[in-house]
Order: structure tokens, then C-alpha cells, then sequence
């Protein structure tokens, strides 16, 4: 009789098994927040250029770097709302998919026992809330620790 090693809580192991997308979304989000960051600022030299009348190079320069910037923003904005799709519908699956192996390996008496209701929202809207939850409130705690620091 050997020591068993405890699993980790099912949405833990959900939420490891998606680590790699959640990684690749965490670097594009500080990305998309460094554009964000830069973006007022490329405005404010262009509005200044403006300003003062400069119709140099200097300006063209300084409206060009303000669409690069917002492109880039925007790029990132994207980027990071399809990762986080991504990834909740990773989190999502494995949830369900391990749901539906727990079901199947219940004696039938359990299913006698409980209305179906119940086993129905279990499965299907459980793992939805999670998925909205997972896919947007991690993301956006994140996005918050970012810009506190």
C-alpha cells in the first residue's frame, strides 16, 4: 500500500493544461498595453507638431509613428480578444470532457437517484460560465497588474 498522490481540483487541471495559451496571451497583452501607453503620447507630439506650425519631416515623422503605434495597439487588441477565445474554449473542453468521464464511470443507481435537470446544467451551462469567466476575468486582472506596475 503505496502513498496516493493527490489530484489537483479539476479546474486547476484545466487551467494548467491550457498554460501555454495563456502564456503566449499574458505577452501579447503587455504588448498591447505598451502601444496602448504610447499611443496618447505619439498624439500629444503630433497635436504639438500641429501646434507650432511645423510642416518639416519632423511632423511627418511624428504622424507616422502615431499610425504605427495605433496599429499596433489595435493589432495587439486583437490578438489578445482571439487568445482569450481560444483559451477559454481550451479551459472549456478539457472541463467538459472530464465532466463527461466522471459521469460515465457513476453507477447507474447515481443517475436514479438525481433529477436530470440538474446533470443537464452540470454539464452543459457549469463549464459555459467558467469558460466566460476564465476567458475574461483572468485576462482582465492581468491587464490590471500590468498597468498598476
Amino acid at each position: 500500500m503505496g502513498l496516493q498522490r493527490k489530484k489537483p481540483p479539476l479546474m486547476l487541471r484545466c487551467f494548467i493544461s491550457q498554460g501555454f495559451p495563456i502564456f503566449i496571451t499574458s505577452v501579447v497583452l503587455v504588448c498591447q498595453i505598451y502601444f496602448q501607453t504610447r499611443t496618447p503620447l505619439a498624439l500629444k507630439n503630433v497635436i504639438d507638431g500641429l501646434l507650432q506650425n511645423d510642416r518639416s519631416a519632423n511632423f511627418a515623422h511624428l504622424s507616422i509613428e502615431y499610425l504605427w503605434v495605433t496599429c499596433c495597439a489595435s493589432f495587439f487588441l486583437f490578438l489578445r480578444t482571439a487568445l482569450q477565445v481560444v483559451t477559454g474554449l481550451g479551459i472549456w473542453a478539457d472541463l467538459r470532457e472530464s465532466l463527461y468521464k466522471q459521469l460515465l464511470g457513476l453507477p447507474l443507481g447515481f443517475f436514479s437517484r438525481r433529477q436530470t435537470g440538474n446533470l443537464t446544467s452540470l454539464t452543459n451551462t457549469d463549464p459555459t460560465y467558467v469558460r466566460y469567466g476564465v476567458g475574461l476575468a483572468f485576462f482582465q486582472l492581468l491587464s490590471a497588474f500590468v498597468l498598476l506596475y
